[in-house]
């Protein structure tokens, strides 16, 4: 019978921080994962600039930061990608 496989969803909870996405990983290995998951997308390719947030994506009504902002923060770049990937391949 083969082993089921685990993978762990990190997502956008990396906040688009290096640091962060490499302890999720590390996180991730301890809690037995066989592999880990992240979003990766580039805002410009997802929402244009002008595009205002949902109400629930507003930290409050005087929130003037647009969708595009928002998720433009969330972006892990290709040479962080490498980092994390490196990362993954010790383990």
């Amino acid at each position: 019978m083969e082993k089921v496989k685990i993978i762990a969803e990190v997502g956008l909870k990396h906040n688009g921080s290096l640091k962060k996405a490499l302890k999720l990983v590390a996180e991730a290995k301890k809690a037995e994962a066989d592999y880990v998951k992240f979003q990766i997308f580039k805002a410009h390719n997802v929402v244009t600039e002008e595009a205002c947030k949902a109400n629930y994506q507003k930290s409050d009504f005087k929130d003037k930061e647009t969708q595009y902002q928002m998720i433009k923060k969330f972006e892990l770049s290709f040479d962080k990608l490498k980092i994390i990937k490196k990362e993954c391949l010790k383990y």
